[in-house]
């Protein structure tokens, strides 16, 4: 016989709770140390051109702390950063991109705006996760 046949290792319901709890906290800490996850009330905003792009502004503080994050990354077109955006019950891929004060810009799509009921000068809530 080549290979000995192990006998079933027996798991006791306390040990098998703490395993539990130990994946829980390694798998939210594998996910903390992938991305970063912040959510936001912000004005929506026209943006000025012939375009009629909607934006809405993420706040200094926020901004600051992508950059951080963002530092030595590749980025593409623009110096956007790819993210994914939740705004009411919609959630899409999309981009954020650097404004010229130091802050970003979330752009919203009409097709996410007439689903969501979203105008120019409304508060709007949402989030953002983008991969660090």
């Amino acid at each position: 016989m080549l290979f000995k046949k192990e006998k079933p290792v027996d798991f006791d319901c306390f040990s098998l709770c703490c395993l539990r709890v130990t994946f829980r906290i390694l798998y939210e800490n594998l996910l903390e140390y992938l991305y970063m996850e912040f959510s936001l009330k912000s004005k929506v905003m026209l943006y000025p051109g012939m375009a009629g792009w909607h934006f809405v502004f993420i706040d200094k503080k926020s901004s600051e702390k992508i950059k951080k994050n963002q530092i030595g990354k590749k980025r593409i077109g623009w110096g956007s950063i790819p993210g994914t955006v939740t705004i009411g019950k919609t959630t899409w891929k999309t981009s954020i991109f650097p404004d010229k004060d130091g802050t970003y810009l979330l752009p919203i799509r009409a097709e996410i705006r007439k689903k969501e009921d979203v105008y120019v000068d409304d508060h709007i809530s949402f989030t953002c996760i983008l991969r660090k």
